[in-house]
């Protein structure tokens, strides 16, 4: 195993015609023993190839059955994650048009300065080029109480590529609607009833289209998406609502196959496994794990990572002052009386 000089990470053992991977040294961790040894029995089986890249981190393989996807048992009452399959994935996903998506995050990263993230979220990415990671629709206000719907300089992107980010939310959460756990989506349902919070839509100026007035629609679950362009993170965790999405773009392809290459792999070191990603793949995650994205799988390559969330302190309102209601009033009591049985 070589160690990477620049910052706290390893690289997957390179092959001729593969580039080298990084993971960040986080992933060495496993903790769950069942499942490392359910792995090392699965990687006996000739339809199951398991490919070990550190004895605590092995790489799930692609699925010979395109309607097959990938998931693992649940952790604490939830899974971890749940890989759509590759055939549904590209059936809500246009027959062409994926550049122009990427060609509007590309458009929004450059009118927008990077997020600045703190030491357990670093951004890393090729060396002496311009790293940028942006976060984009409402989220809570680090100055004062309260949530931002919008940022001022959203209101200058322009109708175009709001219409091309918000058609691709919407294709992720119908995605949520038929593959998400029936738990969580009553969970998430339940609290958009007791609790109105915002998610994500278009700023009132330009959500209508100019020639047709038609309007953009918001969208049902999720407030916001964070996305960088050849770029990968630090092990971490994030405070999210329900069930995040994982999106993957690839430079200079309008539309995306069954059998396309992996591009990158999104890893969850504490479970010991890394989900192999293929352009236009969505990959349903508990952000609560401890999880990250791997560097591109082949530096030619130029991929846009795509996250969508919904963050907890927005579905709070991030304002303690707000007024509690009578039926709000009346959960909170119920929740607390559960959570006192439970620990009895």
């Amino acid at each position: 195993m070589r160690w990477w000089n620049r910052s706290s990470c390893f690289k997957m053992p390179p092959s001729s015609t593969k580039g080298e991977l990084l993971f960040p040294l986080a992933s060495l961790i496993c903790t769950n023993t069942n499942f490392y040894l359910s792995m090392q029995s699965c990687s006996q089986l000739s339809t199951w190839r398991v490919f070990q890249v550190h004895k605590d981190l092995f790489v799930l393989p692609l699925l010979s059955s395109h309607t097959m996807g990938l998931s693992m048992r649940a952790v604490d009452g939830c899974r971890p994650f749940i890989l759509i399959p590759r055939q549904s994935a590209l059936s809500v996903s246009p027959r062409k048009g994926m550049q122009q998506l990427y060609n509007s995050l590309s458009h929004i990263q450059t009118a927008r300065s990077t997020l600045t993230r703190g030491h357990a979220k670093t951004i890393f990415g090729d060396k002496h080029k311009c790293m940028k990671y942006n976060t984009f629709g409402v989220h809570p206000n680090r100055a004062w109480a309260g949530v931002i719907d919008f940022d001022g300089w959203a209101e200058m992107i322009g109708f175009n590529h709001w219409r091309n980010v918000m058609r691709m939310v919407r294709r992720a959460e119908l995605l949520f609607e038929s593959f998400a756990p029936d738990e969580v989506l009553h969970h998430i349902q339940s609290a958009k009833e007791v609790v109105p919070f915002m998610t994500m839509y278009a700023p009132p100026m330009i959500d209508h289209d100019p020639v047709s007035e038609r309007a953009i629609p918001p969208a049902k679950y999720f407030g916001c998406i964070a996305f960088g362009r050849n770029v990968f993170l630090r092990c971490h965790t994030d405070d999210d609502f329900t069930l995040s999405i994982a999106h993957i773009l690839l430079d200079g392809r309008d539309c995306y196959q069954l059998d396309d290459k992996i591009v990158v792999y999104f890893c969850f070191p504490t479970l010991g496994i890394a989900v192999p990603m293929r352009p236009g793949d969505f990959l349903l995650f508990n952000a609560r794990i401890p999880h990250c994205i791997s560097s591109r799988w082949i530096a030619g390559h130029n991929i846009m990572c795509i996250s969508l969330f919904l963050k907890t302190l927005v579905v709070g309102g991030n304002n303690n002052s707000i007024p509690i209601t009578h039926e709000q009033e009346l959960l909170s009591a119920k929740y607390r009386d559960m959570v006192r049985l439970k620990h009895v």
